[in-house]
């Protein structure tokens, strides 16, 4: 069994898990609410006048793809987990809004040239350094010349978190039950995607009362 087949096993026990109920929890991974930061993008790209078809990979419940949906994106979300997928279409439901979700992987991405917006809320930092250049190619083949997207992951900066962080300020990884967390520095984002993508905006947010923090970066596509 091969990295991304554990990795769909995992997520699928873990959202069949969440019974098609959604946290009132804004911290929680299952939350209804969009991510603070989706919404601090979402304003970012009205200044812009942005607009068009926005798609999350690795959508879970659908929280930031429905936020799109409301305020008038074409919205698609795709998640490795068949369980996901069917909340994230009962939360668009719920929500009254029209989305288009599917089962698929990042890797899958078959409209090219198609997005306006991308986001990623937690989909690279579980991928293997191996993958992470199918990913790029599979995010800009999708993304429009002039399109946006934005990434919120792992920061390095995070401190020891016992069973989920590294320890050592040399290890910038860590592995639990096969499952792969990578802590992102500022200077590695930027020195991966500067040739593909303009560096619009980044900054680093702390999820919640947590010491856990997130690097995250607004780019648009060269």
């Amino acid at each position: 069994m091969d990295y991304e087949e554990i990795e769909e096993k995992r997520y699928e026990s873990f959202w069949k898990s969440m019974k098609g109920e959604l946290s009132e929890d804004l911290e929680n991974y299952n939350s209804k609410f969009p991510s603070p930061e989706a919404i601090d993008f979402l304003n970012f790209l009205k200044k812009r006048n942005i607009r068009g078809n926005a798609l999350d990979v690795g959508c879970g419940n659908g929280r930031n793809a429905v936020l799109f949906a409301k305020n008038n994106f074409n919205a698609y979300g795709i998640d490795i987990s068949k369980s996901a997928i069917e909340l994230a279409k009962k939360n668009a439901r719920i929500n009254k809004v029209k989305a288009n979700f599917d089962v698929s992987s990042v890797f899958n991405l078959k409209k090219k040239n198609f997005f306006d917006v991308i986001i990623d809320f937690g989909c690279l930092h579980h991928l293997r350094k191996s993958q992470w250049k199918k990913y790029k190619k599979s995010i800009s083949e999708s993304l429009k010349k002039g399109g946006y997207y934005c990434l919120y992951c792992f920061s390095r900066n995070t401190p020891y978190i016992p069973k989920f962080s590294p320890k050592s300020k040399n290890r910038d990884w860590y592995l639990r039950k096969n499952h792969y967390n990578h802590f992102f520095t500022d200077k590695e984002l930027k020195d991966f995607f500067k040739k593909d993508f303009i560096i619009e905006k980044s900054y680093e947010s702390r999820k919640g009362d947590s010491q856990l923090l997130f690097q995250v970066f607004y780019m648009k596509k060269r």
